[in-house]
């Protein structure tokens, strides 16, 4: 029998973790046997980054400095801004996000792979490592970061999205990212939701008791259709 994947993606504070925890409780008294893959967001290797000078190690993502993400090109000094520079400076972070997308996707599909179980949830997956991708690297096209991270990792049978508004989730989370920074990760979700309609997109704000029938409901689906 394959292995089949349920994914569930969302910003810190959407619920995931509860959800998944009425998930494994609803697939163990069907049956199944679920385990639980969370996926830390890692790119580079620890042992890569101590052998940089700190000033590159900082600029690799995530440790990348947030004013990166958050500043466009017009906040830099125009003796910066010639188009040659723009050009080399492109070539480079375009080959550098390149590099970071194909390792997070591997990253993920290792992971995945490695769960040695029929049903594998996953606490994040492709949507979340593109998010964080196009965050830390906006000088790169975030079509194509998500291209490199969508051909490089399995789809998963269910893929799920629980969407709240960022004021939202800073409310319930507000340890890690600010409403303005959250609301910038948001924007990119609802994207990268948008474009691939495979996504089940949940308003995180109903009822648990709503969201949580959705989703049993279209696993239990799903995974009929599979066996």
């Amino acid at each position: 029998m394959p292995k089949r994947v349920i994914s569930f993606s969302g910003l810190d504070g959407s619920g995931k973790s509860h959800q998944i925890q009425r998930l494994i409780v609803a697939l163990s008294e069907a049956g199944d046997s679920p385990v639980v893959v969370w996926m830390p967001f890692r790119i580079w290797p620890g042992a890569l980054l101590a052998w940089l000078p700190p000033n590159l190690r900082s600029k690799l993502g995530p440790k990348r400095s947030r004013a990166a993400s958050e500043h466009s090109e017009e906040t830099q000094p125009s003796a910066f801004r010639g188009r040659p520079v723009k050009l080399v400076s492109e070539a480079v972070w375009t080959l550098t996000g390149t590099i970071a997308a194909v390792s997070a996707a591997l990253s993920l599909r290792h992971r995945i792979a490695r769960a040695e179980a029929a049903v594998v949830i996953s606490d994040r997956y492709r949507l979340d490592t593109i998010v964080k991708l196009q965050y830390w690297y906006p000088d790169v096209s975030p079509r194509w970061l998500a291209f490199v991270v969508n051909s490089l990792t399995p789809s998963p049978d269910v893929e799920i999205f629980l969407r709240v508004p960022a004021s939202v989730a800073y409310a319930r989370k507000p340890e890690q990212f600010s409403v303005d920074q959250l609301t910038r990760q948001a924007m990119r979700y609802d994207a990268l939701a948008t474009a691939n309609t495979g996504v089940l997109v949940i308003d995180g704000q109903k009822s648990r008791e709503e969201i949580e029938e959705v989703i049993r409901s279209r696993v239990g689906e799903r995974l009929r259709v599979s066996a």
